[in-house]
Protein backbone atom coordinates (compact mmCIF):
# COMPACT_ATOMS: atom_id res chain seq x y z
CA UNK A 1 0.00 0.00 0.00
CA UNK A 2 1.33 3.45 -0.92
CA UNK A 3 0.60 6.52 1.21
CA UNK A 4 0.52 9.67 -0.90
CA UNK A 5 0.32 12.99 0.90
CA UNK A 6 0.29 16.64 -0.01
CA UNK A 7 -1.42 20.00 0.16
CA UNK A 8 -4.68 20.65 -1.59
CA UNK A 9 -4.78 24.18 -2.98
CA UNK A 10 -7.34 26.23 -1.06
CA UNK A 11 -7.54 23.99 2.02
CA UNK A 12 -5.43 23.97 5.16
CA UNK A 13 -3.50 20.95 6.33
CA UNK A 14 -2.51 17.81 4.49
CA UNK A 15 -4.55 15.20 2.65
CA UNK A 16 -3.35 11.59 2.59
CA UNK A 17 -4.46 9.05 -0.01
CA UNK A 18 -3.88 5.32 0.29
CA UNK A 19 -3.44 3.52 -3.05
CA UNK A 20 -3.11 -0.13 -3.88
CA UNK A 21 -2.70 -1.34 -7.46
CA UNK A 22 -3.65 2.09 -8.86
CA UNK A 23 -6.96 2.06 -6.97
CA UNK A 24 -7.80 4.58 -4.25
CA UNK A 25 -8.60 2.79 -0.99
CA UNK A 26 -8.78 5.59 1.62
CA UNK A 27 -8.59 9.36 1.88
CA UNK A 28 -7.56 10.85 5.22
CA UNK A 29 -7.71 14.65 5.61
CA UNK A 30 -5.69 16.26 8.41
CA UNK A 31 -6.64 19.92 8.47
CA UNK A 32 -4.19 21.49 10.91
CA UNK A 33 -1.83 23.94 9.19
CA UNK A 34 0.83 23.45 11.87
CA UNK A 35 1.61 19.84 10.92
CA UNK A 36 3.25 20.33 7.52
CA UNK A 37 6.72 19.24 8.57
CA UNK A 38 5.77 16.30 10.78
CA UNK A 39 2.64 15.11 8.97
CA UNK A 40 4.18 12.37 6.78
CA UNK A 41 5.59 10.57 9.82
CA UNK A 42 2.42 11.18 11.85
CA UNK A 43 0.12 10.04 9.04
CA UNK A 44 2.17 6.87 8.52
CA UNK A 45 1.91 6.16 12.24
CA UNK A 46 -1.84 6.81 12.16
CA UNK A 47 -2.40 4.51 9.16
CA UNK A 48 -0.27 1.71 10.55
CA UNK A 49 -1.22 2.06 14.21
CA UNK A 50 -4.88 3.05 14.10
CA UNK A 51 -6.00 1.57 10.78
CA UNK A 52 -3.71 -1.45 10.93
CA UNK A 53 -2.52 -1.02 7.33
CA UNK A 54 1.13 -1.61 6.50
CA UNK A 55 2.66 1.11 4.30
CA UNK A 56 5.13 0.09 1.59
CA UNK A 57 6.23 3.62 0.75
CA UNK A 58 5.42 7.27 1.34
CA UNK A 59 5.43 9.78 -1.48
CA UNK A 60 4.63 13.46 -1.70
CA UNK A 61 2.25 14.29 -4.56
CA UNK A 62 0.32 17.25 -5.91
CA UNK A 63 -3.20 16.91 -4.48
CA UNK A 64 -4.73 19.47 -6.85
CA UNK A 65 -6.51 16.65 -8.68
CA UNK A 66 -8.74 16.47 -5.59
CA UNK A 67 -9.44 20.21 -5.86
CA UNK A 68 -10.39 19.75 -9.52
CA UNK A 69 -12.66 16.88 -8.52
CA UNK A 70 -14.41 19.07 -5.92
CA UNK A 71 -14.94 21.78 -8.51
CA UNK A 72 -16.75 19.35 -10.79
CA UNK A 73 -13.95 18.80 -13.28
CA UNK A 74 -14.10 15.05 -12.80
CA UNK A 75 -10.61 13.65 -13.02
CA UNK A 76 -11.55 10.43 -11.25
CA UNK A 77 -13.95 7.67 -12.26
CA UNK A 78 -15.89 5.65 -9.72
CA UNK A 79 -14.24 2.53 -11.16
CA UNK A 80 -10.84 3.84 -9.92
CA UNK A 81 -12.11 3.82 -6.35
CA UNK A 82 -12.29 0.85 -4.11
CA UNK A 83 -14.46 1.50 -1.07
CA UNK A 84 -12.95 -1.45 0.76
CA UNK A 85 -15.13 -3.61 2.96
CA UNK A 86 -18.30 -1.83 1.83
CA UNK A 87 -21.65 -3.56 1.40
CA UNK A 88 -23.56 -3.40 -1.88
CA UNK A 89 -25.93 -0.86 -0.29
CA UNK A 90 -23.01 1.33 0.81
CA UNK A 91 -21.42 1.11 -2.65
CA UNK A 92 -24.73 2.21 -4.23
CA UNK A 93 -24.90 5.18 -1.85
CA UNK A 94 -21.25 6.09 -2.52
CA UNK A 95 -21.72 5.83 -6.29
CA UNK A 96 -24.78 8.10 -6.22
CA UNK A 97 -23.04 10.65 -3.99
CA UNK A 98 -19.90 10.51 -6.15
CA UNK A 99 -21.99 11.60 -9.15
CA UNK A 100 -23.59 14.65 -7.47
CA UNK A 101 -22.75 18.12 -8.75
CA UNK A 102 -20.53 20.50 -6.75
CA UNK A 103 -22.52 22.73 -4.41
CA UNK A 104 -25.34 20.19 -4.11
CA UNK A 105 -26.60 19.61 -0.57
CA UNK A 106 -29.07 16.85 0.26
CA UNK A 107 -30.42 15.07 3.32
CA UNK A 108 -29.73 11.48 4.31
CA UNK A 109 -33.36 10.67 3.43
CA UNK A 110 -33.06 12.24 -0.04
CA UNK A 111 -29.90 10.27 -0.73
CA UNK A 112 -31.62 7.07 0.45
CA UNK A 113 -34.54 7.75 -1.88
CA UNK A 114 -32.18 8.41 -4.83
CA UNK A 115 -30.70 4.96 -4.36
CA UNK A 116 -34.13 3.27 -4.24
CA UNK A 117 -34.23 2.77 -0.46
CA UNK A 118 -36.69 5.46 0.66
CA UNK A 119 -36.78 4.38 4.33
CA UNK A 120 -33.02 3.93 4.75
CA UNK A 121 -31.92 7.41 5.92
CA UNK A 122 -30.22 5.98 9.01
CA UNK A 123 -28.43 3.36 6.94
CA UNK A 124 -27.20 6.17 4.65
CA UNK A 125 -25.93 7.98 7.76
CA UNK A 126 -24.09 4.84 8.78
CA UNK A 127 -22.59 4.57 5.29
CA UNK A 128 -21.40 8.19 5.55
CA UNK A 129 -19.74 7.43 8.89
CA UNK A 130 -17.90 4.49 7.29
CA UNK A 131 -16.98 6.37 4.10
CA UNK A 132 -13.32 5.50 3.43
CA UNK A 133 -12.99 8.22 0.77
CA UNK A 134 -14.23 11.54 2.18
CA UNK A 135 -13.66 14.49 -0.18
CA UNK A 136 -13.79 12.11 -3.17
CA UNK A 137 -17.12 10.60 -2.11
CA UNK A 138 -18.35 13.95 -0.78
CA UNK A 139 -20.24 13.22 2.43
CA UNK A 140 -19.86 16.92 3.24
CA UNK A 141 -22.78 17.40 0.83
CA UNK A 142 -25.15 15.44 3.11
CA UNK A 143 -26.96 16.81 6.18
CA UNK A 144 -29.61 15.63 8.57
CA UNK A 145 -33.18 16.75 7.80
CA UNK A 146 -33.00 19.10 10.79
CA UNK A 147 -30.06 20.85 9.14
CA UNK A 148 -27.67 19.50 11.75
CA UNK A 149 -24.11 19.19 10.51
CA UNK A 150 -23.24 15.48 10.62
CA UNK A 151 -19.81 14.51 9.35
CA UNK A 152 -16.92 12.41 10.55
CA UNK A 153 -13.23 12.55 9.66
CA UNK A 154 -10.21 11.35 11.62
CA UNK A 155 -9.59 13.72 14.51
CA UNK A 156 -6.32 14.48 16.18
CA UNK A 157 -7.16 13.86 19.82
CA UNK A 158 -3.51 13.58 20.84
CA UNK A 159 -0.75 16.00 20.01
CA UNK A 160 1.81 14.34 17.71
CA UNK A 161 5.45 14.36 18.73
CA UNK A 162 7.18 17.44 17.38
CA UNK A 163 4.05 19.59 17.30
CA UNK A 164 4.46 23.01 18.89
CA UNK A 165 0.73 23.51 19.46
CA UNK A 166 -0.46 23.63 23.06
CA UNK A 167 -3.87 22.15 22.34
CA UNK A 168 -5.54 20.26 19.53
CA UNK A 169 -9.28 20.49 19.12
CA UNK A 170 -11.54 18.44 16.92
CA UNK A 171 -10.11 18.99 13.43
CA UNK A 172 -13.43 18.12 11.78
CA UNK A 173 -15.04 21.24 13.26
CA UNK A 174 -16.07 23.44 10.37
CA UNK A 175 -14.69 21.00 7.76
CA UNK A 176 -18.03 20.43 6.08
CA UNK A 177 -18.77 24.12 5.54
CA UNK A 178 -15.15 24.75 4.51
CA UNK A 179 -15.37 22.12 1.76
CA UNK A 180 -18.79 23.35 0.63
CA UNK A 181 -17.45 26.90 0.34
CA UNK A 182 -14.35 25.63 -1.44
CA UNK A 183 -16.26 23.63 -4.05
CA UNK A 184 -18.82 26.39 -4.70
CA UNK A 185 -16.43 29.34 -4.83
CA UNK A 186 -13.41 27.36 -6.07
Amino acid sequence: MILEYGKMKGLPGVVCVLRENERLKHVIPFLCDKFDKIMPEFAKGYVEGVMGIQIEKLQKVDMDYLAQHLRGKKVLNFSELEPSKSSEFQKAVYKKLFSTKPGTVMTYGELAQCTGHKDAARAVGSAMKKNPLPIIIPCHRVSGSSGKECFSIPCLKKKPKGCALKDISDCSKGFKSLLRKFEVNG
